[in-house]
């Protein structure tokens, strides 16, 4: 990548701001949501590992059931609705990102006065928790794969309040990507190996203060599993 970006004649500031958001990526968000996403399928026991294998073995027809070859991303896209919905309940319930906006003007907000020259932090988080919102058919405190395939729940992506990828001008460029990326590597793994956890409880989440993106596992937490190849 680099090579090809220095023949077209692109600068070392450029190709750094580059290398930055894909490192940015691959350690921060993306493997904490492949964590997340793997807590919480693993909570819910071997029933679900079985209903995501069965959806997503499509993506790879000519392969054998222990692995994926050759993945058809668009499948794992487009044809795995409770693989979908668990991505979709993972990030809504881990997502901490906020929004950090400069005060151009005074500005007015209810009985607050909001003057020039300042920066307002705008957290995302309690969006997520809004009962009115998220809460119709489950409680928001809780992991329900299911809230995001009910007939209300197929909206819930397209509200104003849903915002695990932020916002506006800055509204994260590779949530695509991280998408498919995490998708991928759940379905790789659980085709090629038995997981079994050991720890029986969801690890605490870093709740301190927002970040940009999705939580950390709290210090001294951590899910611990068994991992062993399937035959």
């Amino acid at each position: 990548m680099e090579d090809e970006m220095r023949a077209l004649g692109i600068g070392d500031d450029d190709i750094a701001m580059m290398m930055v958001t894909i490192y940015w990526g691959i350690n921060t968000n993306t493997r904490q949501a492949a964590f997340w996403l793997l807590t919480y399928i693993l909570q819910y026991g071997p029933h679900y590992i079985d209903l995501i294998r069965e959806e997503t073995a499509p993506a790879s027809p000519s392969g054998p059931k222990t692995s994926i070859q050759d993945p058809n991303l668009a499948h794992l896209h487009d044809n795995c609705p409770l693989l979908n919905a668990m991505w979709n309940e993972t990030i809504r319930l881990s997502a901490y990102s906020a929004s950090v906006r400069f005060l151009s003007a005074d500005t007015v907000i209810g009985t607050k006065i909001l003057r020039k020259g300042n920066r307002l932090m705008i957290p995302y988080r309690p969006l997520h928790f809004d009962a009115s919102i998220f809460g119709v058919e489950y409680p928001v405190t809780e992991f329900h794969l299911k809230r995001f395939m009910v007939k209300h729940g197929q909206t819930l992506t397209y509200s104003d309040n849903w915002r695990p990828f932020g916002g506006g001008s800055t509204m994260c460029p590779g949530r695509h990507v991280a998408k498919r990326f995490v998708m991928l590597f759940v379905s790789i793994l659980l085709h090629r190996f038995d997981i079994e956890a050991v720890t029986k409880n969801v690890p605490a989440a870093d709740e301190g203060k927002p970040v940009l993106g999705l939580m950390s596992v709290k210090e001294g937490e951590d899910l611990l599993v068994k991992v062993w190849p399937r035959s």
